[in-house]
């Protein structure tokens, strides 16, 4: 594998890395809309055809997804950095010795446990949405 092949798989992993550090829910949303992104330009590279279908079905329905939650949120004041920085560094740098590459591309997926990966980072985005919207209060937007 080339170094410009490698490149955004780099990027793509580096921002896995800073999910550890997010705890605002719109950050976590923009980390996971960001990491899809990455992850059907790196499959498009591959294979163009399914670099467009996961765009469009992933990306394309974590933004209506995303928009969705941002309208029933109240306002948030994003905290200060946290403290978390070297667990994310210490998961990014073991993601990077167990990233594989298999030659062919196999369904959607070639990076291996990548299906896993954006499952349990949609898992934790949904939990922050549930934890944050709570509808036995009323109307959500408060200014």
């Amino acid at each position: 594998m080339s170094k410009s092949e490698l490149y955004p798989i780099m990027l793509l992993l580096t921002a896995v890395g800073f999910f550890f550090l997010a705890f605002s829910p719109f950050a976590l949303g923009l980390l996971f809309l960001q990491t899809l992104l990455l992850s059907s330009i790196i499959i498009g590279m591959a294979n163009g055809f399914m670099g467009l279908i996961l765009f469009i079905v992933y990306v394309g329905g974590t933004m209506v997804l995303f928009t969705y939650c941002f309208m029933l949120s109240p306002l948030q004041n994003f905290g200060s950095r946290s403290k978390l920085y070297p667990l994310a560094v210490l998961m990014v740098g073991i993601s990077y010795t167990t990233l594989s590459y298999h030659g062919t591309l196999m369904e959607f997926y070639w990076m291996s446990n990548i299906l896993l990966l954006v499952g349990i980072i949609l898992f934790v985005v949904m939990l922050s949405v549930v934890d944050m919207v709570d509808f036995s209060r009323g109307s959500m937007r408060v200014e």
